[in-house]
């Protein structure tokens, strides 16, 4: 643990679950919402030109790399540290109707056990 002990045979396990503003879990399942969006995404990203390489925004590793996905540009500007703040001036994020999905959760916590 954080004071250099050896725990033995200790098990832990966090969950967490989306609330709304009531204290009550929405209608959805958190778990199948995120996988549904996520889902479409890759089909929307299939759809795209075979020759299309998404702008990472300047948080590329690599000049050659494509961002064809939201979470890929995302993932791009967590590799670099950088903030991701404005889904709405990312095609990927606007196409994907990824600031909708988050205004949609608006008003919701969560809970942790």
């Amino acid at each position: 643990d954080v004071s250099g002990e050896h725990q033995i045979d200790v098990e832990h396990n966090i969950y967490k679950t989306r609330i709304d503003k009531n204290g009550k879990m929405p209608k959805r399942n958190s778990e199948k919402a995120g996988l549904a969006r996520d889902e479409a995404a890759v089909d929307i990203a299939e759809k795209v030109d075979g020759d299309y390489c998404g702008n990472c925004y300047g948080a590329q590793s690599n000049p050659d790399d494509c961002c064809n996905t939201c979470a890929s540009v995302r993932e791009a500007y967590k590799k670099r540290g950088w903030a991701f703040t404005n889904p709405s001036g990312i095609e990927q994020c606007v196409r994907e109707g990824f600031q909708e999905s988050i205004e949609n959760m608006r008003g919701e916590g969560c809970l942790v056990f």
